[in-house]
C-alpha cells in the first residue's frame, strides 16, 4: 500500500466466553514483545468500537482500560478509535451524536483525545479503510508501547505491570463472585440430597462440577499473570519463547530453552497436581458432612424415638394410675350406699 508493506495484526478480544482476561491478554503480549524483540515496531494501534451501541457496557469499558494501560499514556497520539457499523444507524446525525459523545465524555474516551487519540470512521468500504491506514504510513513514526518496555526493557512479570494489575483485579472480583455461586449451589446440592430428591441432585451435582472447574481455570489465569515473559513464552509459544532468548548471547538457546520447557512442563504438572488434590479434598469434605448429617440424622431420630417411648410409659403410668384412683372411688360409692342401706333398715 502507499508502496509499502503493511502488515494488520488482529489481536482477540476480551469478551471471550471461553478464555480469561488474563489468558487473552498472555496471547497478546507475547505477540507484541516478539515483535518488539525482531526490531519490528508498530506504527499505529486501531481500536475498534460500535457507533451503533448506545452506551459503553461494561465490556467495551474493560476493554478501553485495557487498552490504556497496554498502551500506555506516551502511545494515545498513535492511537485511532475507529467506529463502524455506521450502515445500521437510522441516520448519520444520530452517530454524529454519539461520535461526539464518545470523544467528549470523560467517562469515555476524552481523557485519551487530549493526548492525541484521533477518531476515523469505517463505512464498510475498501475506500474507508485505505484511508483510514493510508493515514498512518503517512502520518505514523515507529513507537513502543508501555507494555513492551515494560516485559523486555524492565523485565516485570505480566502481574506487576499496570495492564495486569487491572486484569489481576477484574480476575479477583470475578473469582469472589464465583466462589459464592459454588458455595450456594453446594448449599443447594446438600439440602436436595438431604430430602432424597434425586431429580435435582443429578443436576446441581454436574452444576457444582462446572463452578469448580471455573474456579480452576481462574486459578490458572492468576498464576499465569505472576510469570515472567519467557515463562508465558515456554508455556504458550515456545517458538517465541527461543527469539526471546536471543537477547541473551552468552546462554546456549536449545540447552537453556529446553532447560526452561522442562521447568514449564514440571510447573503445569505441579499445578494440575494441586488441582486435582484440592477437587480431592473438597470431594472428602462434601462426604464427611454427608455422612455427619446422616449420623446427627440418626441420632435425633433415636432422641425422637425414646422421648416417645418415654412419653409413652409416662402416659400408661398416668392411664393406670387415675384406673386405680376411679377403682378405689367406684368401691368407696358401693361400701358408702351399703352402709347406708343397712342403717336405714
Amino acid at each position: 500500500m502507499e508502496g509499502r508493506k503493511v502488515i494488520l495484526i488482529d489481536t482477540p478480544g476480551f469478551d471471550d466466553t471461553h478464555r480469561t482476561d488474563a489468558e487473552v491478554l498472555e496471547n497478546i503480549v507475547i505477540g507484541l514483545a516478539a515483535l518488539y524483540q525482531s526490531a519490528i515496531k508498530l506504527i499505529g494501534v486501531l481500536y475498534l468500537h460500535r457507533i451503533t451501541d448506545t452506551r459503553m457496557s461494561g465490556a467495551a469499558n474493560k476493554s478501553k482500560g485495557i487498552l490504556e494501560r497496554l498502551c500506555g499514556p506516551s502511545a494515545f497520539r498513535h492511537i485511532v478509535v475507529v467506529t463502524n457499523m455506521w450502515q445500521d444507524l437510522r441516520s448519520s446525525e444520530e452517530g454524529d451524536a454519539r461520535e461526539k459523545e464518545l470523544m467528549g465524555r470523560r467517562e469515555y474516551f476524552r481523557d485519551m483525545v487530549e493526548q492525541g487519540t484521533k477518531f476515523a470512521r469505517h463505512y464498510k468500504t475498501k475506500a474507508s479503510a485505505e484511508r483510514i491506514v493510508g493515514n498512518f504510513i503517512m502520518e505514523g513514526n515507529p513507537f513502543v508501547l508501555a507494555i513492551q518496555r515494560q516485559l523486555i526493557d524492565e523485565n516485570m512479570s505480566l502481574e506487576a505491570t499496570p495492564v495486569g494489575k487491572y486484569v489481576n483485579e477484574g480476575i479477583v472480583e470475578l473469582k469472589r463472585k464465583q466462589a459464592r455461586d459454588l458455595k450456594r449451589s453446594q448449599a443447594h446440592l446438600q439440602r436436595a440430597m438431604d430430602e432424597g430428591d434425586e431429580s435435582q441432585i443429578a443436576d446441581l451435582k454436574l452444576e457444582t462440577q462446572q463452578q469448580r472447574e471455573k474456579l480452576d481455570m481462574l486459578d490458572r489465569s492468576l498464576e499465569g499473570l505472576r510469570a515472567d515473559l519467557l515463562q508465558l513464552a515456554e508455556r504458550k509459544r515456545p517458538e517465541f519463547a527461543k527469539l526471546l532468548l536471543q537477547a541473551n548471547p552468552t546462554e546456549d538457546e536449545d540447552e537453556a530453552l529446553d532447560s526452561r520447557l522442562k521447568l514449564a512442563t514440571m510447573r503445569a504438572e505441579l499445578r494440575r497436581l494441586e488441582t486435582q488434590h484440592r477437587r480431592i479434598a473438597e470431594a472428602e469434605m462434601l462426604e464427611k458432612r454427608q455422612a455427619d448429617r446422616e449420623r446427627q440424622r440418626h441420632e435425633e431420630e433415636m432422641l425422637q424415638l425414646e422421648w416417645e417411648s418415654r412419653l409413652v410409659d409416662r402416659t400408661r403410668s398416668e392411664i393406670r394410675r387415675e384406673r386405680r384412683k376411679d377403682q378405689k372411688a367406684l368401691k368407696n360409692y358401693f361400701r358408702g350406699n351399703f352402709l347406708s342401706r343397712a342403717i336405714l333398715k
